[in-house]
């Protein structure tokens, strides 16, 4: 594209723009102005003065096309030259900032761990509960299931029998993740390659959690946030313990940062991996089923027609419940009821 002729007219001096129109031998006039186009009208936000496509297509015979100033400098951001860019203020790079969260949280988590190992030798702190006797169980092909105790005596400790009782007090997700590990191996390292594994999902999360500030305020709120979540004891405990509060924070943080790209791009790609991964967060912990019809709601309420509105929202919560239907329908089969998603509450 390039410029045939160049002429220059004073805003303030023109009163009728058909005559500068009518004096060139052109079919087809595009005219770009400082206002915005309503009714195929602009009215110059700098300027008495009108512009009528209507009325210009009758005086001069040719087809008129109005469109806001704004909109023709972006429709030539195609036409430019690399020599035409330059950076006002230079900042970190989006992927250099993730990566040093990533490396931050991730540091800082393996520091915890090595230091709870060699100072405090808590034996707690190695238990995998419930969560690891399932897993085990697995493993044996018992199926999901635990061992059904022998009790002697109040003051003896309890031991495992070689029968086993079918279960649903944790949900799959965790356990499924241990059994897959301790089917490695069944000494120590498979602890440890638990802890370093929760290690590097939890430093994960921080870029994630970064990613959705940026996705909801600024870049100032999203280091401030990417920097909280380094440091939270919270997060930097579960690490080092067997419990699955370090998945869950991770599927659950993206969920939401999937939800929010849904709002920008409502494509069924996203709607379908946005219930896709609510399906794997409520496999993880069952805290959020009171949430969901409020994100039902929510997903109703973003723009589109009122077909699209309730095709989305009811699109996402079919997909999450494809998603953890197996585990439900075990739990019918092996219970004949629906528990909500497990036996207990917590």
């Amino acid at each position: 594209i390039s410029i045939i002729k160049r002429f220059c007219y004073k805003t303030d001096k023109v009163r009728d723009i058909s005559k500068i129109i009518g004096e060139y031998k052109i079919k087809e006039v595009c005219i770009s102005a400082a206002g915005p186009v309503r009714n195929n009208k602009i009215k110059l936000t700098n300027a008495k003065l009108v512009i009528d496509a209507k009325r210009l297509m009758k005086k001069t015979n040719k087809r008129i096309f109005l469109v806001n100033d704004f909109f023709a400098a972006t429709a030539g951001i195609d036409y430019l030259d690399k020599k035409d860019f330059f950076t006002l203020n230079k900042g970190l790079e989006r992927k250099k900032i993730m990566l040093v969260i990533f490396i931050a949280a991730l540091l800082l988590r393996i520091i915890f761990i090595i230091g709870v190992d060699v100072v405090v030798k808590n034996p707690n702190l190695n238990e995998d509960f419930e969560y690891g006797v399932i897993a085990r169980t697995l493993i044996k092909g018992e199926g999901y299931s635990v061992p059904i105790l022998e009790i002697s005596g109040w003051s003896e400790p309890k031991k495992e029998t070689y029968n086993y009782r079918p279960t649903a007090d944790q949900l799959p997700f965790y356990p499924l993740v241990l059994a897959m590990v301790y089917s490695i191996s069944s000494n120590p390292l498979s602890f440890w390659i638990v802890i370093f594994l929760q290690a590097i999902i939890s430093a994960l999360t921080c870029i994630v959690i970064y990613l959705i500030a940026l996705k909801m305020f600024h870049r100032k709120a999203a280091m401030i946030a990417g920097i909280i979540s380094v440091i939270y004891p919270s997060f930097i405990l579960n690490t080092a313990r067997i419990v699955p509060e370090t998945f869950f924070t991770f599927w659950l943080s993206l969920t939401v940062l999937h939800l929010l790209l849904l709002r920008d791009v409502p494509s069924l790609k996203n709607q379908l991996i946005s219930g896709v991964l609510l399906g794997i967060t409520l496999l993880n912990s069952n805290v959020i089923v009171p949430v969901i019809p409020f994100i039902g709601i929510w997903l109703f309420l973003l723009a589109g027609t009122w077909k699209e509105r309730v095709k989305k929202a009811l699109l996402v919560i079919a997909a999450a419940f494809v998603i953890v239907s197996p585990w439900v329908i075990r739990n019918y089969i092996v219970f004949k009821e629906f528990p909500l998603m497990k036996t207990t509450s917590g």
